[in-house]
């Protein structure tokens, strides 16, 4: 029986959850969601700094953000190599 490859169009960037497995993005939202829990207001996006880390990723790493509007890891466009997470961050 002959395989037929179906191509889905990109319409517009690409979103977290077509590049990366669902079990990321919502292990990022437990970790948001916890964090929230503890009274944390900042997140602070950050990499490991090897060659895996991605462009995509390296661009926004040490960035604080305010937790309504940190980007949720997996970042899009990322390449999947990455082990970018949010970590909770305080202002003094």
């Amino acid at each position: 029986m002959p395989t037929t490859l179906v191509r889905r169009p990109t319409v517009g960037p690409l979103t977290s959850t077509e590049i990366a497995p669902p079990d990321q993005a919502a292990e990022t939202e437990r970790d948001v969601e916890s964090y929230r829990s503890l009274g944390v207001s900042f997140l602070m996006l950050v990499t490991t700094e090897s060659p895996t880390s991605c462009p995509a990723c390296a661009s926004l790493a040490g960035r604080i953000y305010r937790m309504s509007d940190a980007p949720r890891p997996p970042i899009a466009r990322c390449s999947g190599e990455c082990t970018c997470r949010l970590a909770p961050f305080a202002l003094e």
